[in-house]
């Protein structure tokens, strides 16, 4: 089996298909420690997202908020 995008590819999509697998693998041979930095790693990621993504969320949510205005508007002015 050579290396390459696909063969990573076939290897991911077989690890999300059989996640048991996956479990047991990691279990049987993973050491804790690494476990536990892989898991520093991930929370990590997931942290320098987070702040990016709530800020595109309020900035959406300020763009629906203008929205919502304009059409309340358009219905009074409708009503008048």
């Amino acid at each position: 089996m050579g290396d390459g995008p696909l063969c990573s590819k076939r290897v991911t999509d077989y690890l999300k298909a059989n996640r048991g697998f996956l479990e047991h693998h990691v279990l049987e041979y993973v050491d804790a420690e690494t476990l536990e930095r892989w898991y520093v790693r991930r929370a990590q990621r997931e942290k320098s997202i987070k702040p990016i993504a709530d800020k595109v969320s309020e900035e959406l949510s300020q763009k629906i908020s203008i929205s919502r205005w304009k059409v309340i508007r358009i219905d009074v002015h409708l009503a008048e």
